[in-house]
């Protein structure tokens, strides 16, 4: 049952505001999941009512749960400041599969979903036209590769997520002052790679032995931003 912003599963009953049977689930969009979570937590008889926060109404509610030190659940994806600034823990659910995601209803009271939703995973974009304009930068994104823990490392810089700095370009730099991270981020410079410094970008050919051209994927090339972590809206309690 939905009203007053607010989604009830049976388990929750329907005789009280807020439910005094179930605590509260928060959701700052209800279509990032549309009616996934809901789903989850009627089919698994979890004892939660989902609220429809927006994702400022969000951040207000958590500073005032903190306060109080009152528990709660809600929606988020990581990595992300947020998780880290108001520390949680993610709650883990049945594995995500096909034979599960296949019951699934936009409307929480048909849908047959009681598993964790799919993993997205994270990309980095870069334009094919920097091979020729400016390969050096090229070279480097093309080399960079980040961890979930490495870009929750670099997100602590931030003020978001506890750190001293309220711009982004402030927090990268003292990330890459950072001791702890220069044998990461060294290792993207290629500083010993044959065909460093040429234009258009180059790479060394084994088969050959001789540089040859970054072949152009169009408009923008795609490359996994991390090693084996993954991104996307996952469900953290706080207690």
């Amino acid at each position: 049952v939905c009203t007053a912003g607010r989604w009830y599963p049976p388990q929750c009953g329907q005789d009280g505001f807020p439910s005094k049977y179930c605590a509260e689930l928060y959701i700052p969009d209800q279509t990032w999941s549309a009616g996934w979570w809901e789903a989850v937590t009627q089919n698994l008889a979890l004892n939660f009512s989902s609220v429809y926060t927006s994702v400022k109404g969000l951040s207000q509610l958590m500073r005032e749960k903190y306060e109080k030190n009152e528990g709660f659940m809600y929606q988020w994806w990581e990595p992300d400041p947020l998780p880290r600034h108001f520390p949680s823990r993610k709650v883990t659910f049945p594995r995500y599969s096909r034979e599960c995601s296949s019951k699934y209803n936009r409307n929480p009271s048909l849908s047959g979903v009681n598993c964790d939703r799919d993993a997205v995973p994270l990309r980095k974009l870069i334009y094919a036209g920097l091979a020729r304009s400016d390969p050096d930068i090229f070279m480097l994104w093309n080399a960079a590769r980040f961890s979930n823990a490495e870009l929750e490392a670099l997100m602590n810089f931030h003020t978001d997520g506890g750190g001293d700095n309220s711009s982004m370009y402030g927090a990268a730099c003292e990330w890459l002052k950072s001791n702890a991270t220069q044998t990461n981020w060294l290792s993207w410079l290629n500083i010993n790679e044959p065909c460093a410094g040429r234009v258009p970008a180059q790479t060394w050919n084994t088969s050959s032995h001789s540089c040859q051209l970054v072949e152009s994927l169009g408009e923008r090339e795609i490359f996994p931003a991390s090693e084996g972590d993954s991104g996307g809206g996952d469900m953290h309690l706080s207690a």
